[in-house]
């Protein structure tokens, strides 16, 4: 583990969706020069809490893959290699762990997705298809499974599955994967069409209740229009090796859905430092 305490010079330009501008500047430098390190703020990161032990295997961290914080201050952490939900006090304590890996009542197949509402830790196995609610002490309350739902793409299929709980105790569920179709028949969907893609609200048993909304698009790092797709991939040849050239960065948003609806992030590559700004869109369950 290392104890963080670095310091980093940033230029950083911020645009939010719902009208909030910050931009951090460089003050003293002028449109004659580029800006230099001194001219940028200066930021000190330090440790505010460690939790795990890099010299016991048993709580220490090999895939440390998301975090959740209950309304006592615990934190959720979840071990992915492990699949297990480590709980710790609000001073790092361990305190229990929820689940494990295997396939039985309260065990996940794969790391699943987790948070805390209230009392409940709810979880999502995309493996097992399988919603399960547990107690804060990590005792089941219950489990059940979904089917997933799919959406026709013109050269695979994008499935929709729970990937959120509600505060009413159901699931929002989204396309959040793809697969299957490549290289076979044609699905009767072209690049060109348009593809709106349904949010469909989930209850824990993993019954689908209702459709809630829709997406006017699939979420662009999932499936991306021809007009957004990326270059084919480079090779060069070094010393008689074929290697391929890195990619480019890439200037396709990000999309993360929450309970009533995403949040579209865009961050173009920017080429000098006035273009660093990221666009943060919140969008309603209907496209608002």
């Amino acid at each position: 583990m290392v104890h963080l305490h670095r310091r980093w010079r940033f230029g950083v330009g911020l645009t939010l969706g719902f009208g909030l501008s910050a931009g951090i500047g460089c003050e003293g430098a002028s449109d004659s020069r580029a800006p230099v390190l001194d001219d940028l703020p200066l930021l000190i990161v330090t440790e505010a809490l460690r939790i795990g032990d890099v010299d016991d295997p048993d709580i220490g961290f090999s895939r440390l893959s998301s975090v959740d914080i209950d309304d006592d201050g615990n934190i959720y952490a979840l071990e992915g290699l492990a699949r297990e939900i480590r709980v710790f006090s609000p001073d790092g304590q361990l305190r229990g762990r929820i689940g494990g890996r295997g396939e039985g009542p309260g065990e996940f197949e794969t790391s699943p997705r987790f948070g805390v509402s209230g009392d409940t830790v709810w979880t999502i196995d995309t493996r097992l298809n399988r919603i399960t609610l547990f107690k804060r002490d990590g005792t089941v309350l219950s489990t059940g499974r979904f089917e997933t739902l799919l959406v026709t793409l013109p050269s695979s299929f994008g499935y929709i599955m729970p990937r959120v709980m509600r505060p009413d105790g159901r699931f929002t569920g989204y396309m959040s994967a793809v697969g299957g179709g490549r290289g076979g028949e044609p699905t009767g969907v072209e690049p060109t069409d348009s593809i709106p893609v349904p949010f469909v609200l989930f209850e824990a048993t993993g019954a689908v209740a209702d459709t809630i909304g829709w997406a006017g698009r699939p979420p662009p790092r999932l499936w991306r229009p021809p007009s957004e797709d990326r270059r084919e991939m480079s090779f060069i040849d070094v010393g008689g090796n074929r290697q391929m050239l890195p990619q480019p960065p890439t200037g396709v948003p990000w999309w993360q859905a929450v309970a009533d609806g995403y949040i579209l992030t865009e961050a173009p590559p920017p080429q000098n430092p006035e273009q660093g700004v990221l666009n943060v869109s919140r969008i309603g369950l209907h496209g608002d």
